[in-house]
């Protein structure tokens, strides 16, 4: 199921809401993410705020979220797969990256990829927010699927719809 949200109007953009995306970056990441959750949820209250903010967990960093691996139909999984890619290889084009991506993401099992997506942007020294800016490109140019995660989707809900 593709992200259908409806956009906010001003009306309800005057009670500001936040969604904090509580992730690490080191191999603990989940429980440092929960550590978060609990820390903003907990300066939220002290703001008398708790009912305004609400923190989605990653369990994993945010690039290897995107990574879909079970629970998506082929064709849906493929398109994602395609425009993580072409975001990757738009940073630095070539053939070089082409043959990177297909020799060390386009062989693991789906469920790896994440993680060693991961490790190649650190190894090809290709920053993170340049990716997630590349990506962001692609998805908007696209008319294919592109995969949210749950909680990214029920993140995006909840600033919508309350």
């Amino acid at each position: 199921m593709g992200a259908q949200l409806a956009p906010r109007s001003s009306a309800d953009q005057s009670e500001d809401r936040t969604t904090p995306e509580a992730n690490g970056e080191e191999e603990d990441v989940a429980s440092d993410g929960y550590e978060r959750k609990d820390s903003l949820e907990e300066v939220a209250s002290s703001m008398s705020a708790r009912d305004r903010l609400e923190v989605y967990v990653t369990p994993t960093t945010f690039e290897a979220a995107l990574f879909p691996s079970e629970g998506t139909n082929q064709d849906r999984l493929t398109a994602t797969h395609c425009i993580l890619k072409d975001a990757f290889v738009s940073l630095k084009p070539g053939a070089r990256r082409e043959k990177t991506w297909a020799d060390r993401i386009e062989p693991l099992p789906l469920t790896e990829r994440g993680a060693e997506f991961i490790k190649l942007l650190k190894s090809t020294k290709t920053r993170k927010g340049d990716f997630s800016q590349a990506l962001a490109a692609r998805i908007r140019k696209t008319d294919d699927w592109f995969v949210i995660p749950d909680h990214l989707q029920e993140a995006l809900r909840w600033l919508v719809d309350g």
